[in-house]
């Protein structure tokens, strides 16, 4: 089962659901790890997730990628797995995932320059 879809070469933003009423202020760590088949591409960790507002009436953190981030992944291989694993404050351990993304084709390894818009 696939879990969501993103591009090479873009910015995607990425919600994942936390466990009961726990919200990142309740982790002292806190991981994302992107692997592509069994290879480790990608781990982003709670300074790079924040808090979004209830959606659904869950509480949930989200990372949005760099266009840098997502060009790391090899094009040619089109599952990425998402595991979230975190530790909270009180020290309960929790795992989610994994979820399985479909990286699409962005057709070439163009960044844009965003400081001649500024």
């Amino acid at each position: 089962m696939l879990d969501g879809v993103f591009s090479r070469g873009t910015t995607p933003t990425q919600i994942f659901p936390l466990p009961g009423d726990l919200t990142m202020s309740d982790f002292h760590d806190f991981i994302i790890t992107y692997r592509q088949k069994g290879k480790v591409v990608l781990t982003k960790n709670k300074s790079d997730c924040h808090n979004i507002p209830e959606l659904n009436g869950e509480k949930n953190a989200i990372v949005v990628l760099s266009q840098a981030d997502t060009l790391l992944f090899n094009p040619n291989i089109k599952i990425v797995e998402v595991q979230v694993k975190g530790a909270s404050t009180g020290n309960d351990v929790f795992m989610l995932g994994e979820y399985r993304l479909r990286l699409e084709d962005d057709f070439s390894n163009h960044e844009f320059d965003f400081t001649k818009y500024e």
